[in-house]
């Protein structure tokens, strides 16, 4: 069972640390520009950080919890098993599994692999 692990401007070393240990044929250089990211996202919000199957994995709580679809971080990653981890973190923690940033082409999947799903789309062309 995964377990995420709290990302704030303090533990930006140590977040970073874990991933590379997680991920180890992670691409550094992407890995760190991520984390930049994350970096801002912090200041506005609570973030954490985890990994599986070859994915880095973001749980985001802005008042309520959403996940980000599961990043690629190795060629053999495995997004479907990933998204399954989370899922399950999700039901053990008892809270809603909303996913943001699902790809285009992921969202049909997602659809027909879970129940009670509904998909809001900012461009509608996507």
């Amino acid at each position: 069972m995964i377990s995420f692990k709290l990302f704030d401007g303090d533990s930006y070393d140590e977040c970073l640390s874990f991933a590379a240990k997680s991920l180890p044929n992670a691409e550094k250089c992407e890995m760190a520009d991520i984390f930049e990211s994350l970096s801002e996202m912090a200041e506005e919000c609570e973030v954490g950080i985890s990994a599986y199957s070859g994915c880095l994995l973001v749980r985001i709580y802005d008042g309520e919890y959403i996940f980000a679809y599961p990043i690629p971080m190795t060629e053999d990653a495995d997004e479907d098993c990933a998204l399954d981890e989370m899922r399950l973190y999700a039901i053990k923690e008892e809270i809603p599994f909303v996913l943001t940033d699902v790809p285009g082409e992921c969202a049909e999947v997602i659809e027909e692999k879970y129940e009670n799903v509904e998909i809001l789309c900012e461009d509608e062309d996507e």
